[in-house]
């Protein structure tokens, strides 16, 4: 029997793949960054990539989401103080 993983554990690891996915498609673009690559910066194998993203379509979904929640808070701070 497999330990249970924590959701916080996910969560970190989730957001490991999605900066280093930024950091890649950063350097290399989009069509020229490798799932690899990614892994190993995340320090996850490459199975574990697919566990949380189907495809680097989905990566870059998740990277627009993740920077419109921070935009979001962003904006709602912004706002709170005018």
């Amino acid at each position: 029997m497999s330990p249970k993983v924590s959701t916080q554990y996910k969560a970190e690891t989730r957001d490991r793949i999605i900066s280093s996915a930024v950091i890649d498609f950063s350097l290399y673009g989009f069509d020229k960054a490798r799932m690899e690559d990614i892994a190993i910066d995340a320090d996850v194998s490459k199975g574990t990539l697919y566990l949380y993203f189907k495809s680097k379509e989905d990566w870059f979904y998740a990277i627009c989401h993740n920077n419109v929640k921070k935009l979001k808070g962003q904006l709602d701070v912004l706002f709170s103080q005018s």
